[in-house]
């Protein structure tokens, strides 16, 4: 009996560490919205809401209009394993959602940081959320993207200048395992709506021919910040502001309903030139026209 039970143990985890969060596309051009139904269909687990500086997760069963679904990867040199590699490229996640050359050594936690209660360079809520993030497993870590303020009040750009939203876009890690992790978006105390509702799912492959792939696929769509009643007494759905004034063509190159997905993109094919860039820095070879990015919207099903 206790040989049976120790083989069960061994059975069960080896099970739990080869378990995924999401998985990647098998063809990096498909089209098949079917594909990503497990981000469409993830839910964040109630447990990790607890934190009392979530006001809500903004599930995408809870958005509004069609789903935007995209995919993107890039692959290079293996020097590490694809564990270390891929717990190397999260601590760099500031790096990657930097936009000014030359100032990664003193600016990069200006774009994306662990979400803080407060000001105070003490605050408990940042130092959880530093030490989930930076940890083997960061299941539970909220995190900021953080935006630079312009007027009006109301109106902020982030991830590069190409999103116009509030001052701050808060993410929770909603799964994770050594070689893959999911963002859920969320509606905080500190950084209001995010501007989309939805999953964001990050991994890597091992190839088995001296090559590792780093990729990311999304599942997404527009928040609602209300629900009003016109005079006919028909329930209509209020969109979030800051995507309001994005699709009015403010930010040039963005505009109309697509427009918070049009900047989304946009962000996604820096944040990889920037990896591409990190990869290269650290001596890894990036696999010539490697770069795969689609983009693909469906009506929700």
């Amino acid at each position: 009996m206790r040989i049976l039970a120790s083989w069960l143990l061994c059975i069960a985890a080896s099970y739990s560490l080869s378990a995924q969060c999401f998985l990647p596309l098998a063809n990096p051009k498909s089209s098949n919205p079917a594909e990503w139904v497990e981000l469409k269909q993830f839910t964040p687990p109630p447990q990790l809401l607890n934190q009392k500086d979530i006001v809500k997760a903004q599930k995408i069963t809870d958005g509004d209009g069609n789903i935007n679904l995209d995919y993107y990867e890039v692959t290079f040199q293996k020097k590490d394993s694809a564990a270390n590699t891929f717990k190397m490229i999260r601590s760099q996640f500031g790096y990657l959602a930097h936009s000014e050359e030359g100032l990664y050594e003193t600016e990069s936690d200006k774009y994306f940081h662990p979400y803080q209660a407060s000001t105070d360079p003490n605050d408990p809520v940042f130092a959880r959320n530093q030490k989930l993030w930076l940890s083997n497993d960061p299941t539970g870590a909220l995190m900021s993207f953080i935006l630079a303020s312009t007027n009006p009040p109301a109106f902020s750009v982030t991830f590069k200048g190409v999103r116009a939203v509030m001052e701050q876009g808060d993410v929770l890690v909603t799964c994770a395992t050594s070689t893959d992790f999911i963002f859920s978006t969320m509606k905080t105390v500190n950084g209001g709506f995010h501007p989309v509702n939805g999953n964001r799912g990050f991994g890597i492959r091992d190839n088995g021919n001296n090559t590792l792939t780093f990729y990311t696929k999304g599942a997404d769509r527009l928040p609602v910040a209300a629900t009003v009643t016109d005079e006919n007494g028909v329930a209509k759905n209020v969109g979030y502001l800051g995507n309001f004034i994005l699709e009015s063509g403010v930010m040039p190159g963005y505009s109309g309903p697509d427009a918070v997905f049009q900047a989304g993109h946009q962000f996604w094919l820096e944040f990889f030139g920037n990896l591409t860039d990190l990869l290269r820095k650290r001596g890894a070879t990036v696999v010539n026209n490697s770069f795969i990015a689609n983009s693909h919207r469906y009506a929700y099903p």
